[in-house]
């Protein structure tokens, strides 16, 4: 699901910090400011090249998926920021990624669902529903999203009857009952 970060890396480096530190320490003492100079410099551009990564969630998110590309938490991650940042668009490749490398991923079909359904597919976002509900029955926001697309297709009972459904198991649900609310206003 996911490789080892970047952070993970400081203690599996130490031994080669102290194998250094005793080379530097037989060098004469110029030349080891020499070596210690190139090797500060080439560490903070380093640093700094690093730390570019770090920017942003997207950023963050973005790197970690070039560098693992077939790992999932990335991809997964990488989709919420990009929605969290209103680039829903943006996000569809990191999103059809997690459900292909994470077959049991519901959030991801979803948000999937939630793009697609703002393109106007109705009927893609139905099945990506449809597919969250089959993996997870009682997730309220994929009950809630396909009671939304089927009412948007004109199925305002069955809509009405997946969004009792889902307040008969968690009646504090309030996108539920707002939708629920404005179909029986209707």
């Amino acid at each position: 699901r996911q490789a080892a970060a970047d952070r993970y890396s400081y203690l599996a480096c130490l031994p080669f910090a102290v194998l250094f530190g005793l080379a530097l320490e037989r060098l004469r003492p110029r030349f080891a400011i020499a070596v210690l100079s190139l090797v500060s410099t080439l560490s903070a551009a380093a640093a700094i090249r690093q730390s570019s990564y770090w920017r942003d969630d997207v950023s963050l998110w973005t790197r970690a998926a070039a560098v693992e590309p077939d790992s999932y938490l990335p991809r997964a991650n990488l989709s919420r920021a990009l929605l969290a940042a209103g680039r829903g668009e943006a996000a569809v490749p990191a999103l059809e990624a997690s459900i292909r490398l994470e077959s049991r991923d519901v959030e991801a079909r979803v948000n999937l669902g939630l793009v697609l359904a703002a393109r106007g597919d109705l009927a893609g976002a139905e099945r990506l529903y449809r597919e969250a509900l089959s993996l997870r029955p009682d997730d309220a926001p994929a009950a809630v999203n396909l009671a939304t697309v089927r009412a948007r297709a004109g199925d305002r009972a069955g809509a009405v009857r997946l969004l009792e459904g889902v307040l008969a198991r968690d009646p504090s649900s309030a996108a539920a009952r707002v939708n629920l609310g404005i179909l029986k206003r209707r």
